[in-house]
């Protein structure tokens, strides 16, 4: 009957008048009053609803929820994280967008034009058919079989060409661990921008979601890869052309420093002879850019304002309600690509994607934390008995002093004595 919308002052009055002459009588018209009013309410038709912006279920209370969680994270968020996939290649397909980037982040003020390249000059990702070829079901078992028994296995032609078919598939056989084994590991993400500049050079941009170990000499293998690769049968050594690969380096939704506390937030890699710095082979850079290092009032980044801006964006925009004022258009640009309300719903799905496996990860390294404390701790009290027993303190004290068992200690006895 709805009592939940019953007044309390409501309900005093009822008890008091099933009790009986409580009550002084010049109070009574009051109460009576009260009564009837509260017994207007009561029906058994649907009951009053509150305005709508008061409504509250009991299921969907926000403090029921944890704040951390990615789900509810996302529905108040207004930018999708820009270190994500997802944004990235979104943000970084668009023309002004990309240019104002790798203008800032290469440093390379002179570019007026940038032009996505497909995958001709990755090697890694030009190999793909080749790899699901080599590595198709049954075929490492057939290469075998070819190898143990060559009279078995011979193509068959009409002509002279049967024997040079047979002798290849012969010789691939032979070598097929070795043809696998050269075979570049698959990539763990695949958010490279490769571009041509109208300064006829190649900037590579590399997206680090959170941090990861050995990420120089990954960073280091992708450049050199691709710049190993430019040249086409027939052309010269002097058609290699400059290749920059820039990083930037996301902490993560813990995030986490990729370099250590009080570090600069940018490392720009260069060969350079070390008898005589003014020697340098500037063709293959690398510059890497540290989010969690950004303190933001670094000399370069006062003198930089859209520097500044950008590492702001790809930091902190994730929990920004709007645009900010006084930003760079092709910056504005990537705030209005990034805007989740306009991201497609495969788009939201792989932001949100992203966040519960990252929450699984952190959740995964705080549990290994603890398993190995745990364990330190453990093995510090099998020592300490150990050292007890050895000076041959009762197993009732080293229970006591050290916390384990009596059993424990017993077990440790006698692996001791054998």
């Amino acid at each position: 009957m709805g009592l939940q919308y019953v007044r309390p002052k409501f309900i005093a009055v009822v008890v008091c008048c099933l009790v009986g002459g409580i009550i002084g009588e010049s109070h009574g018209s009051f109460l009576m009053k009260d009564l009837v009013d509260g017994m207007k309410g009561l029906t058994l038709r649907s009951k009053p609803l509150l305005p709508k912006i008061q409504r509250r279920s009991f299921a969907t209370s926000p403090k029921l929820f944890k704040a951390s969680e990615p789900w509810i994270q996302s529905a108040k968020q207004v930018f999708g994280r820009p270190t994500y996939d997802a944004t990235v290649k979104k943000v970084l397909a668009n023309d002004e967008a990309r240019l104002d980037f790798i203008r800032t982040f290469a440093k390379l003020p002179d570019v007026v034009s940038t032009q996505p390249l497909d995958v001709s000059l990755n090697p890694i990702r030009r190999i793909t058919n080749l790899k699901e070829l080599f590595k198709a079901k049954g075929m490492v078992e057939y290469m075998e079989n070819v190898q143990q028994q060559p009279s078995q296995h011979k193509v068959m032609c009409d002509n002279n060409m049967s024997i040079l078919g047979s002798t290849f598939l012969w010789g691939v056989a032979a070598h097929y661990g070795d043809l696998l084994s050269l075979l570049p590991m698959e990539r763990d993400s695949d958010v490279d921008i490769l571009c041509r500049l109208s300064t006829d050079e190649y900037v590579l941009v590399e997206v680090q979601v959170k941090k990861q170990n050995y990420w120089d000499k990954r960073a280091l293998a992708y450049a050199s890869a691709i710049y190993g690769n430019q040249l086409r049968e027939g052309q010269e050594w002097e058609d290699l052309k400059k290749l920059v690969c820039i990083n930037v380096l996301g902490g993560g939704p813990d995030n986490v420093r990729f370099w250590p506390q009080g570090a600069h937030f940018m490392r720009h890699y260069i060969i350079q002879d070390q008898k005589d710095p003014q020697n340098v082979i500037p063709e293959l850079q690398l510059i890497q850019y540290s989010l969690e290092n950004v303190k933001g009032d670094e000399e370069e980044l006062q003198q930089n304002k859209n520097l500044k801006d950008w590492l702001d964006y790809f930091k902190n925009a994730q929990d920004m309600k709007e645009i900010p004022s006084g930003i760079s258009t092709g910056l504005h640009k990537a705030y209005e690509l990034s805007m989740r309300k306009d991201f497609s719903a495969k788009e939201r799905a792989l932001q949100d994607e992203q966040d519960n496996n990252f929450s699984r990860y952190s959740h995964h390294i705080d549990s290994m934390k603890m398993e190995a404390l745990e364990e330190g701790i453990e093995k510090g009290k099998t020592e300490s008995a150990m050292n007890l027993l050895a000076m041959g303190i009762e197993v009732e004290k080293i229970a006591k002093a050290t916390g384990l068992s009596e059993e424990k200690i017993l077990s440790l006895k006698t692996e001791k004595s054998t």
